[in-house]
């Protein structure tokens, strides 16, 4: 595929990185010291990755909808204009495709977290708490990816009504914890814990390269779909009906 990237950060680097691994070609590269202000040629782009800033996802994704262009969202924070984009690219029969987080093992632990919280519906003595960890200059907190998943736990548990990012003596409030430090990728756990036991389920990145991978394999799939799709719609279709 001929690829478009807007941003030029850690993710959008690593994931150039493989794509071209890969076998795909990085036709252009807009940041912000080079903005998008062309349109681009349809036929000499197969691909548009944004992995900009919040604040451009919503220009972004309209104006490569506008151009029949199929998009890769892996930006975060953007997720109030969510509905918007998602009318645009059904009106537009386009295709697009998002995630908070695209590492495989990122899955993985959504997956199993919303199968704990649906056996810990018969036992109320465990209280969940999600923590995250990310570097000092990650822009939204709690991460993209914590708060997709405390959605997941929300919608699967009746205990819980809403989340908070603080600890709280509240049975109905899911704690969504946030840390931020130097070096650090990513890390998420969650914590069911009783009085005397805990159960912990932690996701810990070692490398941005697993981003990147997850990236370009959803692209890959996202090229012969229209639609609006998730990650989870990609990881449903490798999965089936695994529980």
């Amino acid at each position: 595929m001929n690829l478009v990237f807007l941003g030029n950060g850690k993710l959008a680097q690593v994931t150039m990185e493989i794509a071209q691994e890969r076998g795909h070609c990085l036709v252009a590269v807009h940041d912000s010291a080079h903005p998008w202000v062309k349109p681009l040629a349809k036929h000499e782009v197969d691909m548009v990755f944004e992995m900009s800033r919040p604040d451009l996802v919503h220009t972004h994704v309209l104006a490569a909808l506008e151009q029949g262009l199929p998009v890769v969202i892996g930006t975060t924070g953007w997720y109030d204009r969510l509905p918007q984009i998602q009318e645009t690219c059904d009106r537009l029969e386009g295709s697009v495709l998002w995630a908070s987080n695209f590492a495989p093992g990122v899955q993985i632990f959504r997956r199993l977290g919303r199968n704990l919280a649906a056996m810990l519906e018969a036992l109320p003595e465990f209280k969940l708490e999600l923590h995250e960890a990310h570097h000092l200059q990650k822009l939204d907190s709690p991460s993209g990816t914590a708060l997709q998943t405390a959605q997941d736990l929300l919608s699967i548990s009746s205990r819980y009504r809403h989340w908070s990012p603080e600890l709280s003596d509240d049975p109905q409030v899911l704690p969504v914890i946030s840390h931020r430090k130097e070096g650090e990728v990513g890390t998420h756990t969650l914590r069911a814990s009783s009085a005397f036991e805990q159960i912990s389920l932690k996701h810990q990145a070692h490398h941005r390269r697993a981003f990147g991978v997850g990236a370009v394999l959803a692209a890959e799939w996202l090229k012969q779909r229209k639609g609006f799709f998730s990650v989870d719609d990609y990881y449903a279709s490798l999965w089936g009906g695994f529980p």
